[in-house]
C-alpha cells in the first residue's frame, strides 16, 4: 500500500512534526497494558502530555505501584502543560541534547513524522535508536507511527535489530483517515542483533497494513518488568540552562553582589572621561571636531545652549615648483585633515567654525 504525504509536507513543518495522539485511541492502548510493580515511564516527545497521560490512567498495575513519568519536549510552548502532568519534564531536543540513563521500563512514543532535514532517514528512525539506549532489556516501546514509516527499509531495520514485535494495530478508520497511524508493541531485546531473516518477517507483517486489526477495548495484556526510582540517575539536558539557575538564585546576597562586580555598564564612543593628564587646548580643540563633543552643549540658564558636531574631511592640496625661466620642475602632493565645527543655534541659525 502506497502512501502520499505530500499534501502534508507544509503543515508537517508548521507543527514541527508534531501531531498529538488522541486521548481514546491513548486509552485504549494503555487499557492492554500491565505492570507488574513500580515502573518508570519515559515519552520522548510528549507535546502537552495529555496523551501520555490519557494511556497511563488506563493501565493496569498492583495496588500501591508506584509509577514515576518524565517527558521530554522541543517546543517550549507545550512545556508548562506538560509539567504539570508529569513528574519531570526537559526542555530540549531528544535526540541531541539529553543526558538520559537506561532505566525505563515503559516508553510511550508518538515522535514527529517525516524525514529529516538535510539527511535521508526518518525521524521515527531516529528515536527509536535513542529510545532503545534508554530502556532496560525486556522493556516495552508502545510506538506510534504513520503508515509511511512502516514501508521504510532503515525503519525495518532499525527495528529489527533492537526490539521484538509484539503486536500491531490500527487506528479507527476516522481517526487513521488523518495521519495513517499504527501502534506497535516492541519489546527491547538484551543486545542489539539482526538474525536471519527478522527483517523479512516484519516486513512482511508491515506489507500487509489491510490486515492489521483495530486496537482492542481490552483482552491481551501486555507485561511491563518492574524498574525503580533510583535506576534513573541522570535524567538532564547536556549543556547548561541559565534560565532554570537563575530564578532559582536570583535572590541571593552572594549573586547580587556578583552580578554588581561582572555588570558592564554601557560603552559609548563620545563619553571620554577625564584623563590623567590635562590636554592643550589644540588637542581639546581637535576632539571636539572629531565628535567627542558632539550634542548639546551650552548653559539653558545663560540663554547658550546649542547643538554642536564635529567634522572631520580629508584634503588634498597641490604645491608645484618651478625654475627661473617658469618651466614646472616639480609638482608635491598633500593629503591632510581639515577640521570644522557646525554650531545649530535654537533660532536654526547654522555656524561653521573652522
Amino acid at each position: 500500500m502506497e502512501i502520499s504525504n505530500f499534501s502534508r509536507t507544509l503543515w508537517n513543518e508548521a507543527k514541527l512534526g508534531f501531531y498529538e495522539t488522541d486521548s481514546s485511541h491513548a486509552m485504549r492502548l494503555g487499557r492492554l497494558i500491565r505492570l507488574e510493580g513500580e515502573c518508570n515511564v519515559l515519552e520522548p516527545s510528549c507535546g502537552t502530555a495529555a496523551a501520555v497521560s490519557a494511556f497511563l490512567k488506563a493501565v493496569q498495575k498492583p495496588e500501591g505501584a508506584e509509577v514515576h513519568t518524565y517527558g521530554v519536549e522541543l517546543n517550549g510552548d507545550h512545556v508548562p502543560a506538560a509539567k504539570e502532568r508529569l513528574g519531570r519534564v526537559l526542555n530540549a531536543d531528544f535526540l541531541s541534547r539529553v543526558d538520559i540513563s537506561p532505566g525505563f521500563g515503559l516508553v510511550f512514543s508518538n515522535p514527529p513524522y517525516g524525514t529529516m532535514t538535510g539527511r535521508s532517514d526518518r525521524y521515527e528512525t531516529q528515536f527509536a535508536l535513542s529510545i532503545y539506549r534508554c530502556m532496560v532489556p525486556g522493556g516495552l516501546l508502545v510506538y506510534i507511527v504513520p503508515a509511511a514509516c512502516l514501508g521504510n527499509l532503515q525503519f525495518r531495520r532499525a527495528i529489527a535489530a533492537r526490539y521484538s514485535l509484539a503486536g500491531i494495530y490500527r487506528f479507527d478508520p476516522a481517526e487513521y483517515a488523518k495521519y495513517h497511524q499504527f501502534a506497535l508493541f516492541l519489546y527491547r531485546k538484551e543486545r542489539q542483533e539482526l538474525e536471519s531473516g527478522e527483517v523479512d518477517r516484519l516486513s512482511a507483517v508491515f506489507d500487509a497494513l489491510e490486515d492489521i486489526p483495530c486496537i482492542p477495548d481490552g483482552g491481551t495484556e501486555y507485561a511491563v518488568p518492574v524498574t525503580t526510582d533510583r535506576q534513573v540517575k541522570n535524567f538532564r539536558t547536556q549543556y547548561f540552562d541559565e534560565n532554570v539557575l537563575l530564578p532559582a538564585i536570583s535572590g541571593s546576597p552572594l549573586f547580587r553582589r556578583f552580578r554588581k562586580k561582572m555588570d558592564q555598564s554601557a560603552y559609548s564612543a563620545t563619553k571620554v572621561g577625564r584623563p590623567p593628564v590635562p590636554l592643550t587646548k589644540d588637542f581639546v580643540y581637535r576632539l571636539a571636531m572629531a565628535g567627542v563633543g558632539q550634542g548639546v552643549a551650552g548653559s539653558a540658564l545663560d540663554g547658550t545652549v546649542h547643538l554642536q558636531r564635529g567634522v572631520c574631511k580629508t584634503e588634498t592640496t597641490f604645491t608645484e615648483e618651478r625654475d627661473d625661466d617658469g618651466r614646472l620642475v616639480s609638482k608635491k602632493e598633500t593629503i591632510h585633515t581639515k577640521f570644522s565645527m557646525n554650531i545649530v543655534e535654537p533660532s536654526g541659525k547654522l555656524t561653521e567654525l573652522v
